[in-house]
């Protein structure tokens, strides 16, 4: 069993650098490569099974910030306030993807329950609420997750290494 006793040395970021590469990997993370795995996992007609990839990507965080300040109390603090930046945005960028990831799972599921209903429920053509999900992941999501990105890559490393030198 490891006791983490080399983590307060280690960086948080240390895969990601802090210009224009790291903005893209995390800019294709946030709006590409996460919301794809929540979409492959809200097609199953198994209600909140996209939450999966949303829960442990806060519980991963969680667990770096808390031990942080088991070891280092103040600079658990400068992670926490050096998070928050980007942190509330992303939780927004979050509340959007899985609000439209309800709208197609509800959908798939009351179609899929359809199948063995004798009086069918009326929903709306597939094609409009795809259409809303694109619009609204086009001019909401992709924008905000851009802010994100560039939040984190900017104002987030001086937040911290500002608290990291006062603290």
């Amino acid at each position: 069993i490891q006791d983490f006793s080399d983590f307060p040395s280690k960086d948080l970021n240390h895969k990601v650098t802090y210009n224009f590469n790291g903005f893209l990997e995390i800019f294709v993370n946030n709006a590409f490569i996460v919301p794809l795995v929540s979409l492959i996992l809200s097609i199953i007609p198994i209600p909140y099974l996209y939450f999966i990839p949303t829960i442990s990507t806060i519980y991963s965080l969680s667990v770096i910030i808390g031990v942080t300040f088991s070891y280092k109390f103040n600079e658990g603090i400068a992670i926490f306030i050096g998070i928050l930046p980007h942190g509330i945005l992303e939780i927004y960028l979050t509340s959007i993807e899985l609000s439209m990831l309800f709208l197609l799972n509800a959908y798939i599921r009351k179609n899929s329950m359809n199948l063995f209903r004798k009086r069918k429920e009326t929903l709306p053509k597939f094609f409009v609420l795809l259409k809303s999900i694109v619009k609204c992941y086009l001019l909401i999501f992709l924008p905000v997750a851009f802010l994100c990105a560039l939040i984190e890559i900017t104002v987030t490393p001086t937040v911290y290494k500002f608290l990291t030198n006062i603290i």
